[in-house]
């Protein structure tokens, strides 16, 4: 009798376990686990040089959003990410990074 019992805990216990492993698993990896920070870091803007163009800028940081800029012989695009905001300023013919500003106290 007492091995029958012990039995039928052990075949209720391994499942649960099992259970609340994947549950776990699934929460660390699954659609529910935290998402990484939106938007490029400092590193990436740091690997920003003058000279750059928009398209090569874009493959380190991301897609542009639009040119923030009032004036025709320059403009400039705004990348927001964790660590802080990142300004683009461009200008010449074709237009070339001229200017970088990263601001660490403007954040999401």
């Amino acid at each position: 009798m007492r091995n029958r019992l012990r039995r039928s805990a052990l075949l209720l216990v391994i499942p649960v376990a099992v259970m609340a492993a994947g549950v776990w698993f699934a929460l660390r990896t699954g659609p529910l686990a935290p998402l990484p920070p939106a938007g490029p870091s400092r590193a990436d803007f740091d690997r920003l040089r003058d000279g750059m163009t928009l398209t090569e800028v874009e493959a380190v940081l991301g897609p542009a959003g639009g040119d923030y800029s009032s004036q025709t012989y320059r403009s400039y695009y705004i990348w927001k990410g964790p660590d802080g905001w990142g300004r683009v300023w461009l200008a010449g013919t074709p237009r070339t990074v001229r200017r970088l500003e990263f601001d660490p106290t403007l954040t999401d």
